[in-house]
């Protein structure tokens, strides 16, 4: 079986509270905090290459599984 990438687009609220930034994705519900900016995407992943900040890459690989559904068709649950 061919590989399968998929792309994803996720939201990062950062905020300025204070003299600490707080960085948050709802979509995988992850916080952290920090003194910069740059650390608070360091320590959600982000590595710097080549001068810019590149969002972690969780996985290279694809696998095929089934998830069961109930038989809703038949009226019963």
């Amino acid at each position: 079986m061919g590989k399968v990438n998929y792309q994803f687009t996720l939201p990062v609220s950062i905020l300025k509270e204070g003299d600490s930034f707080i960085a948050y994705t709802p979509a995988l519900d992850l916080s952290t905090v920090g003194d910069t900016f740059k650390e608070v995407l360091t320590q959600l992943g982000w590595q710097k290459v080549d001068k810019q900040l590149v969002p972690p890459v969780t996985s290279d690989r694809g696998d095929l599984f089934q998830i069961a559904s109930p038989d809703v068709t038949s009226g019963s649950q």
